[in-house]
């Protein structure tokens, strides 16, 4: 079972984001905040909770302050930012402090759920959107510093859409072994410690390269 929390200020947001969630046999929504502060203080005293999902733009505080605290304060609850907010600033930001996912509120909700399941599972999610956004603002040109294979980099790319190894290796037609040991070596010339951190330095070292 997967315990969920739920952080917007829009209470009848929550109250669909509930619902639809719990049509997922595995998921729990166990609560819910207004605010960052609420948060906080239900997210201390709440024995179990394994993913938060919150919004930027909450009242007093944002959210990637609540992001930031749980990154450093409780690092075994993963975060979710659900935002309308497509700017590409915000997305690497709420990455880098240590956000595992970040999904667009115009999203499907298959996407949320995927994300959910994916950030368990100790990876990343970002919203395809969110991706084409990043590449649209030219975010997206390897350094020259960093000695990355174009198949490397084409390997990186689908490990940042969230794609599992067996899927890429479907997708570039080589064994999920071969996909394996591109992951390894990417992963040790970026010194990643896991997928996220590999995610949050793809972006920040813009490594993501344009389709």
């Amino acid at each position: 079972m997967i315990h969920i929390f739920l952080v917007d200020d829009h209470k009848i947001l929550r109250k669909g984001l509930k619902i639809v969630l719990e049509l997922e046999r595995n998921f729990k929504v166990v609560g819910e905040a207004n605010t960052v502060r609420e948060a906080i203080d239900s997210i201390s005293s709440e024995q179990k909770i394994d993913v938060v999902v919150t919004g930027i733009n909450l009242p007093h505080e944002s959210g990637l302050e609540l992001i930031k605290y749980l990154s450093t304060t409780i690092p075994s609850v993963k975060s979710i930012v659900f935002s309308m907010n497509l700017e590409c600033s915000y997305a690497l930001k709420a990455m880098e402090i240590g956000a595992s996912g970040y999904v667009t509120k115009n999203c499907e909700d298959f996407e949320l759920v995927n994300a959910i399941m994916e950030v368990q599972n100790g990876n990343t999610f970002v919203s395809q959107i969110m991706i084409e956004e990043i590449k649209k603002n030219k975010l997206c040109k390897s350094e020259d510093e960093i000695q990355i294979s174009p198949r490397e980099l084409e390997v990186l790319n689908h490990i940042v859409e969230g794609w599992s190894n067996k899927m890429i290796g479907d997708m570039m037609y080589v064994s999920e072994s071969t996909v394996n040991t591109h992951r390894y070596h990417i992963m040790k010339k970026l010194n990643a410690k896991n997928t996220a951190d590999l995610v949050r330095i793809a972006f920040s070292k813009k490594l993501v390269t344009s389709n």
